[in-house]
Parts: structure tokens; sequence; C-alpha cells
């Protein structure tokens, strides 16, 4: 994708994102899941995601120090999504839909990420307001259940079960081997339920780029649609 600054606000937006919660019938609510195998419970966790519709994604997630970026997306199937995200004050917009990715945002936004692109002024002209095209990067978007447990899932331990806001909850982690330049290795613990079908419900991670989220079923429908073609300008300069 692009580099510097956009590539981190691209990324942060849509990174941790896609889980759901709240979804359990009747007949499963006393399966319980506490006895079974991690590798099982990311395996079943992540095939839930990939056939689930409208659900709800709100979080946030520091990307330098002092910056961070909070989201409210609603997605669907693990891989479309339409939500507004803000960083700093400056509010935005962000489509992914038939492999394509768009953002949108105010003349404050370009201006405030043109230090990774060649002409700040220009960038607020062609930009502001309007929907511009990304690069596409099937490992950043929400196309798989990979942007939760990583690729193929493994390397996840299973801990007691927790209660976050009265739900009984199982943590799945797993801890980055080798860490940053400066040795902070980063964890990542999706919880989810104990009892009934162990849908994701909490998405936390620690180290670099600390990341919250809360998953719950959408109340509206979602389905993300691409925006008009006459509000949709050029894709980003070739490498930003």
């Amino acid at each position: 994708m692009y580099t510097s600054r956009m590539a981190v606000t691209a990324t942060a937006v849509v990174l941790c994102c896609a889980a759901l919660a709240g979804c359990a019938g009747v007949g499963d609510a006393l399966e319980s899941n506490v006895d079974r195998d991690a590798r099982d419970l990311v395996r079943e966790s992540a095939s839930l995601l990939r056939g689930a519709d409208d659900i709800r994604i709100v979080g946030d997630q520091v990307l330098t120090a002092g910056r961070r970026v909070d989201f409210d997306l609603c997605v669907r199937q693990g891989r479309d999504y339409r939500g507004t995200f803000e960083m700093d004050g400056r509010a935005g917009e962000a489509i992914v839909v038939g492999g394509k990715s768009y953002l949108k945002a105010g003349a404050a936004f370009w201006e405030w990420a043109g230090t990774s692109l060649p002409d700040t002024a220009a960038n607020r002209r062609t930009y502001a307001d309007r929907y511009a095209m990304l690069a596409y990067d099937p490992s950043d978007p929400l196309d798989t259940a990979g942007v939760v447990f990583g690729p193929g899932g493994d390397g996840y331990t299973k801990g007691e079960p927790v209660t976050i806001d009265g739900r009984t909850l199982i943590p799945l982690t797993r801890v980055d081997g080798e860490g940053d330049a400066q040795g902070r290795r980063r964890s990542r613990t999706v919880y989810v339920r104990a009892y009934g079908k162990p849908y994701p419900v909490v998405v936390r991670s620690e180290g670099t780029r600390p990341q919250n989220a809360r998953i719950t079923r959408s109340e509206r429908s979602c389905v993300p649609v691409a925006p008009p073609a006459g509000q949709v300008v050029d894709r980003l300069p070739a490498g930003k």
C-alpha cells in the first residue's frame, strides 16, 4: 500500500475490526466452550465471522505517541464494511467493498496527512470531501478473519474464563515473538463466548499501537456499496 502516515492512517481505520457477539440461539445456550482446545476455538470463531452479516465494531487504536483513531464500523461477513472514523478531531468515512477501498474526509484531514504526499495544497483540492480510491491490500482491509486472529490463527493460548460487562468470556492470547525496535512485544487477546457459539466479543492488544474494540450485532442492515462514480477521485499516487 502507500507509505508513511497514510499507511498508518489506512491500516488503522481497518485493522482491528471484524467479529460478532450476541447471536447464539436458545438451543445452544448451555453448550460450554471452556474445555475446548484453543486452536479449535480460533478455527470455529473465524468461520462464524466469515458467515456473519450486519455486525458493529466500535473501538480505538493508538497510532503513534499522542495520536489515535476512534472508529465505528458496520461489517458484512468479515469483509466489506462502511463506517466513520476520527483522528485527532478530523472526521472521515471509510468504505471497503468489492475489492476496493475508499476514504472520504475534509481538507483538514488531508492537510494533516499531507506529509506523506508530494503536495499538500493539491491534496486538499483533489481529495477534500470526495472519495479517494486507495490502493487495496487484501491482507489489510477486512477481507478475512486474519484481521482478528492473524494468519492461520496459530500460536494462541487459552486462559481462564473472565467476566466482561456481565458476560462470561474465554480469553485467547497470542504474543508476537521478537517485538519492535525497542524490544516491546505485542500481544493480542480475543475474547470469545464461553457458552454457546464462540463468537468473538472483545479484541484487545497491548504493546506497539495498542487497540481496543467491542463487537455487537448491528441495529441496522449493513450492505456496503461503492460511492457514486462522480464522487470518486483517482487513487493516491503510486507508492503512497
